[in-house]
């Protein structure tokens, strides 16, 4: 099952032993996916499972719990057909200040077309967000939010409601607590946290915008630029490989 030869013969158990122990939490899969993708060994989940387990690691077995209904999956069949956007927020440990992102992100290709690193969570920096990505990568067809105060609001039409309507642009808004409806960009925030923010320090705002969104900042301050014919490759290699900040890197390791 190892698609590797001589000296790397050798050194795949210890590199999987060595993984296993800095990220005890990760299973054989999500170690043979990071080692491919990082340190070019290709093995299968299966062959590093027997390494685990014959190092004395044994996988926790399955308790089946009661579950509700199975969530829906769902894909675009194209770039820029919809866009997931959502916030996140984490607070700078050496200020104790607590900062937002906020991200679109596209269905088809899974690619984080805008993003932002702010101190507020206000409408006006998401709309700002927005409209920068849609300079980049042109104009989605729809946009999936949730029922944040910074998408909807509860009487009339909420003003990036109204900023979509302008360009033609369909929201859609998930069902209340409901989360699983925006479970592609929930899941980046997630790989985001654990793979570079829960354990970075960073010396304030400014640093931590250049760490996360490249060394030009957030894509208003001049982030490379792709039309949706380089976004609809968002999986592939050669779209990837343009944008090299932090952000990108772990969007690469999700998928």
């Amino acid at each position: 099952d190892y698609k590797v030869t001589g000296v790397q013969t050798c050194a795949l158990p210890i590199s999987i032993l060595l993984m296993k122990e800095e990220h005890p939490d990760w299973g054989q899969d999500r170690i043979a996916a990071v080692m491919l993708r990082a340190q070019g060994f290709s093995a299968s989940a299966t062959a590093i499972g027997r390494v685990l387990e014959e190092s004395g690691y044994v996988a926790a077995p399955d308790i089946s719990k009661p579950h509700g209904q199975e969530p829906k999956h769902f894909e675009r069949a194209r770039a820029n057909q919809l866009w997931q956007t959502d916030l996140f927020t984490f607070v700078l440990k050496r200020e104790n200040r607590r900062v937002h992102l906020v991200g679109f992100l596209d269905d088809h290709s899974r690619f984080m077309v805008g993003y932002g690193l702010h101190a507020t969570a206000s409408g006006a920096l998401v709309r700002e967000t927005m409209l920068a990505a849609v300079a980049n990568f042109g104009a989605p067809e729809e946009v999936l939010t949730d029922n944040g105060t910074q998408y909807v609001t509860w009487r009339g039409k909420s003003e990036f409601t109204k900023m979509l309507e302008q360009r033609g642009i369909k929201q859609i808004v998930a069902t209340p607590r409901h989360p699983e409806t925006l479970g592609k960009v929930e899941r980046f925030w997630g790989t985001l946290w654990r793979e570079c923010v829960e354990t970075a320090v960073f010396r304030g705002l400014d640093d931590a915008r250049v760490l996360l969104l490249g060394e030009r900042g957030a894509l208003a301050g001049g982030a490379a630029r792709h039309d949706a014919r380089h976004l609809a490759r968002g999986r592939s290699e050669e779209h990837t490989s343009e944008l090299q900040s932090p952000c990108n890197l772990v969007c690469r390791l999700l998928l």
